[in-house]
């Protein structure tokens, strides 16, 4: 799970157009009810390992040692099966600089 934290000036209030014509269609709702559904409760941040903490303490400890640092493998590329992961991943490379808010 990732996270953004904004300061204060960056936040603006919500602003919501008309309510959509033709109402909700009740399969959102019941998928949108059971995400929720499965999302909350307790939240138990020792049950998440924090492999960035692990691996920085990894090399902290290495570089006292004195020992020689060799880069990790990189993980698998990530795999786009149609035209639409195309489209959302060269979207997100356009869009990766910072972002001004306007409110």
């Amino acid at each position: 799970m990732m996270s953004t934290l904004r300061s204060a000036d960056e936040v603006c209030p919500s602003k919501f157009g008309a309510k959509a014509k033709g109402g909700t269609n009740p399969e959102m709702v019941t998928i949108a009810e059971t995400i929720i559904e499965r999302q909350s409760g307790a939240f138990e941040p020792a049950s998440f390992p924090d492999r960035y903490q692990d691996a920085l303490r990894e090399l902290v400890e290495a570089k006292t040692k004195g020992l020689a640092i060799m880069p990790r493998a990189l993980a698998e590329p990530l795999k786009i099966i149609n035209s639409s992961g195309r489209a959302i991943v060269a979207s997100s490379r356009r869009y990766r600089r910072t972002i001004t808010v306007r409110c």
